[in-house]
């Protein structure tokens, strides 16, 4: 891909943001439009005369429509080949669906619920990722069909502006959905469109699959259809037709919900034969039973689903624990910042609102109008500076944390003395009652606004301070605005209010996004490996499980450690290289969980703000919560080989080799020792002799970063374990590896056994003394050793790209990488011994754990990735092309 296409997916995906911020608005000035001639207690007054038949008609004709949402996943299943029974099925469906429409963002939202019960109920990540994108074929195709016929046959009346023909779209829609069965009908199994590659799931399925959604999008008409005033003269055609347009306009906003887009243009839509007031009025309703009922029903669902789930769990072991112990502190911050987003935009829309008449004269006769006024312009910049909190909360700052409770505070303060509705007061409390008991999950210091860009929620604030402004200006629009408007005190002033709250705000979240354009951005963080950060470091490892962090020792990365301050749960470091764009991270941190934490996100702000990539490279299963957690998605990289000791004998027929091996080439007068680490630096010379040996035999150059290097500064922190060889008179070093010996004991004996690990790092052999077998013999020796000393497993290292099933190399609907690592695995071998390598480390039956490469989301984030780190390991781009 060159670079012109590039940076035109880069611009592309950063338009994105504003062509949603462009519909909202448009939708805002379309509602502004029709509803310029009314007010909001006609508005309300129209809530209120539903009867109630028409609300329950509505109730259960969203029951009905929920259950044909959940044919997409009964299809979908059936289309993976996986046999689940319905219940199982309809639950996911109505707890996926219910989050993607209230929410937006299907493929997040109800995708990441589908991950959760689906795999829970043991289907595999591929075939779930089959199930989200069929469901969404499924809708796309359904639309086409259903929006063709009806819009080619009832187009609905547009409003000036609207310069596209619905009756075009309707036969262009045909056209499409006619496209896309002969195309199924050619029993294709795959079609490339750009640059996606789409499964065809056949000519039955794709039927199947316009039926149900079309009666989805069907029954959801109907739903506001109930919702109208019988005596409306709007035939079922023409809504249909505007809400099937509506429908695609709050899609491609991307605003959660389609929330003011959907709502505007339908409006606008339904103009000519529906009243607006009735129309806003009947889509008021509409969200509360369409949209929050299912909402809330699915929270308890999904919430009831996870604690059967989790007591089943328990019976069986503590695995329910560790996995609350993972996953709160995500999920608690994000949903408290979600919460606290909420408060804010409810404090800025509600002043908004003129105040109610009866409570606001019962506030005046008990505080006098400057307090009123204070309360009022304190609760709107209150509201504003929650927003921006909001995502404080998110990243987990202590500072948030304070700031939110004083806000929320004043916000419930302001509320009571400018006559808040009960409502409200109840949401604001509730959400300083959820933050009060959960100031252990926000422990990170750092300034409030600093941290990784987060593109959405910029736009969010804009779209939350736009609309209430809208709303400001609908609701006083008979206001005639002058200059001593705003400088007008008085108990009924609303209007004059609203205008010094919506400045103020607007100066908050200004002020806001100025300092954090403003920031200075750091060349980079960490300490150069200085001869006291090796002490600290030390220090560090010693205590850790992570034999890798030995790699430090190397002293080609900079050290990222916690402030001294902030050290009181324990120490630890991060140790990284920049190369290109990337910041590239060797594992992940190492040390005190708490300190880890720390250093993960003190890392992605620093890098963020330097406008550097962060990379994570070879990263565990056990830490890819915390690489979700920083916005990053892993990549496997392969498989490292681990083999208990405590298991490993040289018993049995599989042994066999190893048994000739060993009894070969101690009859040749080999011997395996232990060099301790202080007797290191004597046999170095004779070390240096063997390495010069093998690099030279080989004809490769020392790498680096993830790989040890021949280096006495370095090879002096280890013991040496050597094979010696009779040759003649002399005993000779013939091959060798430095040793990474986990030292970490806790508890029993047998956790101390299960937690302690020893590996292998610079190995080398003499390939012109060294009898064959000689790499075999050192292995088995030491695993023998090791087992004897206690240890608990042995790592063989990583083989790349194992693990990667070859099969998704010609799977449509794999990732990318997958594929790619994939077709390597399987064809690559006149490049690098992938599949020698893993058969060469099952002879002594490991078990196999994943690593992963952790980066930003996006294929070009990825290939940038790669390049920095091949060409870090490789020492330079020069070193990429040289063996």
């Amino acid at each position: 891909m060159d670079h012109v296409k590039v940076n035109a997916m880069i611009r592309a995906r950063r338009l994105t943001p504003v062509i949603g911020f462009a519909f909202l608005v448009f939708a805002i000035w379309l509602l502004k439009q029709e509803l310029r001639t009314f007010s909001v207690a006609e508005i309300e007054s129209y809530l209120r005369s539903l009867p109630p038949w028409r609300i329950l008609a509505a109730i259960a004709l969203t029951s009905v429509n929920y259950l044909v949402l959940t044919g997409y996943d009964a299809l979908a299943i059936r289309y993976v080949g996986e046999r689940l029974p319905y219940r199982k099925t309809a639950l996911a469906s109505f707890v996926a669906y219910a989050f993607s429409i209230a929410l937006g963002h299907a493929v997040l939202t109800g995708g990441a619920i589908r991950y959760r019960l689906y795999s829970y109920w043991r289907i595999s990540g591929e075939k779930i990722a089959k199930i989200v994108a069929f469901c969404g074929l499924a809708f796309w195709v359904g639309y086409l069909s259903l929006g063709g016929l009806v819009f080619s046959l009832s187009p609905p009346v547009t409003p000036p502006g609207f310069r596209i023909s619905p009756r075009l779209l309707g036969i262009a829609f045909i056209g499409l959905f006619v496209a896309w069965l002969l195309v199924n009908a050619s029993r294709r199994k795959h079609i490339r469109i750009l640059r996606w590659t789409v499964d065809t799931p056949g000519v039955r399925s794709t039927i199947a699959q316009a039926f149900v959604a079309s009666l989805d999008l069907t029954v959801a008409a109907t739903v506001l259809w109930v919702l109208l005033p019988p005596e409306t003269p709007l035939s079922f055609g023409h809504l249909l037709a505007a809400y099937l347009l509506a429908v695609i306009a709050g899609v491609v906003s991307m605003v959660p919900g389609g929330l003011g887009v959907f709502d505007g243009l339908l409006v606008a839509l339904l103009s000519p034969t529906v009243p607006a007031t009735v129309a806003v009025g009947a889509l008021v309703a509409y969200r509360g039973i369409y949209y929050l009922l299912p909402l809330l029903a699915a929270t308890s669902t999904f919430v009831g689903t996870e604690l059967v789930r989790s007591h089943t769990i328990q019976k069986r072991a503590g695995a329910v624990t560790d996995a609350l112990r993972v996953w709160l502190p995500t999920l608690i911050p994000r949903s408290l910042a979600a919460l606290t987003f909420v408060a804010g935009a409810l404090l800025l829309v509600t002043g908004s609102l003129p105040s109610s008449p009866g409570q606001i004269d019962a506030v005046a006769r008990l505080v006098p109008v400057p307090a009123i006024e204070l309360s009022h312009f304190l609760g709107s910049v209150a509201g504003a500076a929650l927003l921006v909190v909001a995502r404080g909360l998110g990243l987990r700052r202590d500072g948030a944390y304070w700031i939110a409770i004083v806000l929320l505070g004043i916000g419930i303060l302001s509320g009571a003395m400018r006559g808040l509705g009960m409502a409200e007061a109840v949401l604001l409390g509730i959400t300083l009652a959820f933050l009060l008991p959960c100031r252990r999950f926000f422990r990170r210091r750092s300034a409030l606004l600093a941290g990784p860009r987060t593109p959405g929620w910029a736009p969010a604030i804009v779209v939350v301070l736009t609309a209430a402004v809208a709303i400001g200006f609908f609701a006083y629009r008979e206001v005639e605005y002058t200059g001593e408007l705003w400088w007008r005190f008085a108990v009924d002033a609303d209007a004059p209010r609203f205008l010094r709250g919506a400045a103020g705000a607007s100066v908050v979240l200004l002020l806001a996004g100025l300092v954090r354009l403003l920031r200075s951005r750091p060349r980079s963080v960490g300490e150069l490996p200085t001869e006291e950060a090796i002490v600290r470091a030390k220090r560090i490892i010693a205590s850790s499980a992570d034999t890798e962090s030995n790699l430090v020792l190397l002293r080609d990365k900079r050290i990222l450690f916690p402030d001294q301050s902030e050290t009181k749960q324990g120490d630890g470091f991060l140790m990284y290289a920049p190369q290109g764009a990337s910041w590239i991270a060797m594992g992940a941190p190492i040390g005190d969980p708490i300190a880890r934490d720390d250093l993960a996100w003190s890392f992605r702000t620093a890098a963020d703000e330097a406008g550097a990539r962060i990379v994570f490279y070879e990263v565990s299963e056990s830490d890819l919560p915390l690489m979700l957690d920083l916005g990053l998605v892993p990549y496997k990289l392969g498989e490292e080989a681990s083999v208990r000791l405590s298991d490993f004998t040289l018993d049995g027929g599989k042994r066999k080799n190893l048994r000739r091996i060993l009894r070969k080439l101690d009859d040749a007068g080999c011997t395996v020792e232990i060099i301790p680490v202080d007797n290191a630096k004597a046999v170095l010379p004779e070390l240096k002799r063997v390495s010069d040996a093998w690099l030279g035999e080989k004809s490769v150059a020392e790498k680096g970063f993830s790989l040890g290097v021949f280096d006495e500064r370095y090879l002096t922190n280890f013991s040496i374990a050597v094979v010696r060889m009779k040759l003649g008179e002399e005993s000779r070093i013939v091959a060798f590896a430095n040793l990474w010996l986990n030292n970490r004991h806790e508890g029993t004996a047998a956790t101390a056994i299960a937690k302690t690990e020893m590996s292998i790092d610079l190995m080398r052999f003499d390939r012109e003394r060294a009898p064959e077998g000689v790499m075999d013999y050192l292995f088995t020796k030491l695993m023998l050793w090791g087992a004897s000393e206690g240890y608990g497993a042995f790592s063989l290292g990583m083989a790349p790209l194992s693990g990667l099933d070859t099969e998704t190399e010609t799977r449509a609907l794999s990732p990318l990488w997958n594929r790619v690592g994939a077709a390597l695995y399987r064809h690559g071998e006149h490049f690098y011994n992938f599949q020698g390598l893993r058969g060469y480390k099952n002879k002594f039956d490991p078990d196999w754990s994943s690593r992963y490469l952790a980066v930003p989301r996006g294929n070009v984030a990825l290939a940038g990735a790669l390049v920095d780190v091949t060409s870090l390991i490789a020492g330079g781009l020069a070193g990429i092309v040289r063996k």
